[in-house]
């Protein structure tokens, strides 16, 4: 005879990308119901043909607390009938989910509720139960390619042995190694995926105690640097560049790809100086 499990309230909080989200939802794992859902998206970012991840963290702070208040407004609830707050912690921008990671963090802290970090590619799993409570699994689902490909570099730890050796250094040498190293391969990739990756295994090694918080703190912002400034001169960097690009404008001004990377190449050697020499002498 299985034992009876009490229906429970929970606060949702997503800020994975370039959409700010809270939703409440009330039941047990077998039978559960929405009660409100609040979606505020960035229109901002068509202006640049794609997400800048700045922007993103930037619009989260202006929209979790209106879009939590209203989630519970619609749910009509108080934060003191939630039994749990789940927050998105992972994979996604490092900066638009430190938004939501510390909002829920603060919220549960000031109310005594439970925080429960939430894995990106587990919500869009179960989030089929909402419409299908009949689901379960082992059931098939497409996920993004973009998440996966991030899923499966972090359950191999392809990246390790790099992040081993940058770890195996001491002091500024090794923020700055864990700089450049980011910074070369988000100059090939997606800066997005590098950064998911990276500080998932710092995050790892601190959680074993391999780092201390001091460390783990100086290296978290080395990697968001490394990610963000020396890719700039990749079209995931210059996202106005690769606007044009994409445009009926760019044959008219003769904008190649190869012209648009040696236009952006001074402030991207600028930018990547001067992002080097921060970390390894401004940082704390």
């Amino acid at each position: 005879m299985s034992a009876t499990v009490a229906p429970r309230r929970v606060l949702g909080i997503e800020t994975s990308c370039d959409e700010t989200s809270a939703a409440v939802v009330y039941g047990t794992p077998i039978d559960m119901r929405l009660e409100s859902l609040v979606i505020l998206s960035q229109d901002v970012h068509r202006l640049f043909g794609g997400v800048v991840p700045e922007i993103a963290s930037r619009q989260h702070l202006i929209g979790i607390v209106p879009a939590v208040r209203t989630a519970l407004a619609d749910a009509n609830v108080s934060l003191s009938d939630l039994d749990a707050i789940a927050v998105t912690h992972a994979p996604g921008l490092v900066g638009a989910l430190l938004v939501g990671t510390s909002y829920a963090k603060a919220l549960g802290f000031t109310h005594n509720t439970p925080v429960v970090p939430v894995h990106h590619l587990e919500g869009h799993l179960f989030a089929t139960l909402l419409e299908h409570p009949e689901a379960t699994p082992p059931f098939t689902a497409l996920l993004v390619v973009f998440f996966g490909i991030v899923a499966v570099i972090h359950d191999q730890h392809l990246f390790q042995p790099l992040v081993r050796s940058v770890l195996s250094l001491e002091g500024t040498t090794q923020t700055g190694a864990l700089y450049l190293a980011n910074g070369a391969l988000s100059a090939i990739s997606d800066n997005v995926f590098v950064a998911t990756v990276y500080i998932t295994e710092v995050h790892a090694a601190f959680t074993a105690g391999e780092l201390s918080r001091e460390q783990f703190d100086r290296l978290a912002v080395a990697i968001n640097a490394g990610t963000n400034l020396a890719s700039v001169s990749t079209p995931n960097g210059q996202a106005a560049f690769l606007f044009l690009l994409t445009s009926t404008l760019a044959p008219l001004i003769r904008l190649s790809y190869g012209r648009m990377v040696w236009m952006a190449l001074p402030y991207s050697i600028t930018l990547s100086i001067s992002g080097l020499l921060a970390v390894l002498f401004l940082l704390p």
